[in-house]
């Protein structure tokens, strides 16, 4: 290379490549035809599912010829052909037809001549005329056509009686619900009362079976109330619960209490204690702070006989603000222990 003047000689070899490969760009020439005829097929299923059966007669009219060949076996036939058109002869060796000039041929009727001429027809009395009949909104074409036009189209009565059908099924889904609702409320409603009237005969007999309490059942009284089990013990002019402004009852008092103690802890029910005192509002400035330690002092008992602290969970002093017997405020009776077994289940309406 040195006798060359000192200049190297350098060889540049280049590869062709033939075809773009998996890098080239010819494939996607022949997927775009493939996806172009599968989208042409797809519309045309389409299209042939949108349009009804009259529609699709009318195309196939458009594209049938106005003349027919029948061929049949072992017969000739010649059928003559619009006026001024020639013969065609069928028979056992083929079909043999004149030749045909262009100007001979009557082009096909296009759909629109296939229908009458509605200008000619009579004129009817516009009363009978039926109004214009509504494009169906499931033909495609139509619909396009008046989309692109502007005009805002209605939706389908046949959505909207889906969507009324639908709404009206949701109304009878949340009535019946709400039927349910209410027929399990009153059958648990029905029971918790079954089971209040269960309770309160177990503690008459109770009461009744016991010599120590027998005679202090006119000192009880009970009933059932939206609330629950209404236990009262009351005074009565020879027998008092409380003695006169005093907060611990007397022991038979005491007895009737750990008698109702006995009756109510076997139910899940909560309690509430409540005390009153009967006369005129106003005449006992200590009614308030007396009737809330005579509570008290009833909860206890209840609490000693069983009953747990967590299901009391009401205990007040009510003062002179309710009567047993609001006519005859005076009435020893109005002067009250109440114990009150509460329902688990709302009384329905």
């Amino acid at each position: 290379m040195a006798e060359d003047g000192g200049h190297a000689t350098i060889i540049k070899k280049v590869k062709k490549g033939k075809g773009g490969g998996h890098h080239g760009g010819a494939w996607k020439v022949a997927y775009a035809d493939f996806v172009t005829a599968m989208m042409a097929f797809f519309l045309l299923l389409w299209l042939l599912n949108a349009l009804d059966e009259k529609k699709l007669k009318g195309i196939a009219d458009y594209f049938t010829p106005t003349w027919t060949v029948f061929r049949d076996a072992g017969a000739s036939h010649t059928m003559p052909m619009q006026s001024g058109t020639p013969d065609i002869n069928v028979g056992q060796g083929g079909v043999s037809m004149p030749s045909f000039e262009r100007s001979d041929l009557t082009p096909p009727p296009s759909p629109m001549d296939l229908q009458p001429d509605m200008a000619k027809r009579p004129a009817a009395n516009p009363a009978d005329e039926a109004p214009p009949e509504e494009l169906p909104v499931n033909d495609p074409a139509e619909a396009m056509r008046r989309v692109l036009s502007g005009e805002r189209l209605e939706a389908p009565k046949t959505m909207q009686t889906f969507e009324q059908a639908v709404q009206d099924a949701a109304q009878r889904m949340v009535e019946a619900r709400d039927r349910a609702r209410e027929r399990d409320i009153a059958a648990r409603g029905a029971a918790e009362r079954r089971s209040f009237e269960d309770t309160a005969d177990r503690l008459l007999k109770a009461i009744s079976s016991d010599p120590s309490t027998r005679e202090l059942s006119g000192n009880l009284t009970l009933r059932v109330t939206d609330e629950g089990l209404e236990i009262n013990i009351m005074d009565r002019e020879d027998e008092p619960v409380f003695p006169s402004g005093g907060a611990e009852p007397y022991p038979a008092a005491r007895r009737l209490l750990a008698l109702a103690a006995t009756t109510v802890r076997a139910s899940p029910n909560q309690i509430a204690v409540r005390a009153y005192l009967g006369g005129e509002p106003g005449t006992r400035p200590d009614a308030w702070a007396l009737t809330a330690e005579r509570a008290i002092a009833a909860q206890k008992v209840l609490t000693d006989a069983g009953v747990p602290v967590a299901r009391v969970e009401e205990v007040s002093g009510r003062g002179q603000s309710t009567m047993l017997v609001p006519d005859q405020r005076a009435d020893p009776r109005n002067n009250r222990i109440t114990v009150v077994l509460r329902r688990a289940v709302p009384v329905s309406s």
